[in-house]
């Protein structure tokens, strides 16, 4: 499962900017970044599909030959799509980020500049004053130039997810959406030691 630590706060304040039918305001997708796409059915809008999962901030790092990863990896090879729709945009952050609700879902996309490419493994992940890291669990996904790494929480396969995807990108971006390869986060099993501090943490996937 992914585990996570809840941090107890005095007080948390939200600012949630208002996500509609299409963004009002949408980045402009760099054809050559690598693309976080979520989507996740509202829980209020669809309560019989909604399972409790989030559109999280999420963070990847590399898998090397043997299988491993650290939870921590360099910033010149790490992935980090930390916006989330719970977070006021700002000037910067809707350069690479965007929300919306559409049909009862909600969507959030994030890309950043291609770094390393290959095989990427989920290591940490934020929602409010959540956050997750891997215990015997993880997603992968192959990242490199030009590609849309797709997280559903929708029922269906892997070949609808894409499809939704695809459709929803070419719709928020145009053709310049027809151009990108799509691909469905993968759960798969890992190993990892117990160090005390989590981000020392290495996994191993099984």
């Amino acid at each position: 499962m992914l585990r996570y630590f809840f941090h107890s706060l005095t007080a948390v304040v939200l600012t949630i900017f208002p996500m509609t039918v299409m963004a009002a305001e949408s980045m402009k997708l760099n054809p050559n970044a690598v693309v976080l796409f979520q989507e996740m059915p509202d829980p209020v809008d669809r309560p019989k599909e909604y399972r409790g999962d989030r559109l999280w901030g999420m963070s990847f790092c590399p898998v090397n030959s043997k299988k491993g990863f650290a939870v921590l990896c360099k910033g010149k090879v790490s992935y980090g799509f930390r916006e989330t729709f719970l977070r006021q945009r700002t000037k910067l952050s809707r350069k690479h980020f965007d929300a919306f609700r559409v049909n009862g879902y909600r969507y959030a996309i994030n890309w950043e500049e291609p770094k390393g490419k290959g095989l990427y493994a989920f290591t940490y992940g934020t929602f409010v004053a959540n956050t997750y890291w891997p215990h015997d669990r993880t997603w992968v996904a192959n990242f490199a130039p030009g590609v849309v790494v797709i997280r559903s929480g929708r029922e269906g396969n892997r070949a609808a997810a894409i499809k939704r995807a695809k459709a929803m990108m070419v719709q928020q971006y145009g053709e310049i959406a027809h151009k990108m390869k799509y691909e469905v986060l993968k759960m798969v099993s890992v190993s990892c030691d117990k160090k005390a501090n989590v981000l020392q943490k290495n996994c191993v996937i099984k």
